[in-house]
C-alpha cells in the first residue's frame, strides 16, 4: 500500500434524544377522559419504537471500493 489509510467510524454508536410533549385538558382521576395525555405520549412513543433507524452499511461498501483495489491480495 502506497498510502496511510484511517476509517473513522462516525456513525456507529449513534444516538437520539428527543422531547416530546402533550397539551391536554386537566380532569379528575376519577373520571378520566377517554383519551389522556399519557396515553398520547404512549402512542407516540410506539410508534417511535414500531420504526427504527435503518442499518446501513453505505458509507463502509464505498470505503472497501475505493481501498479495495489498493490492498495487496492477501
Amino acid at each position: 500500500m502506497r498510502q496511510p489509510v484511517a476509517l473513522l467510524g462516525t456513525s456507529e454508536k449513534g444516538f437520539l434524544t428527543l422531547r416530546l410533549s402533550v397539551e391536554k385538558a386537566g380532569g379528575h382521576s376519577s373520571m378520566p377522559e377517554p383519551e389522556t395525555a399519557i396515553a398520547i405520549l404512549n402512542q407516540a412513543l410506539e410508534k417511535i419504537r414500531q420504526h427504527p433507524f435503518r442499518a446501513d452499511l453505505t458509507p463502509s461498501n464505498d470505503f472497501i471500493a475505493h481501498i479495495g483495489p489498493e490492498l495487496p491480495f492477501l
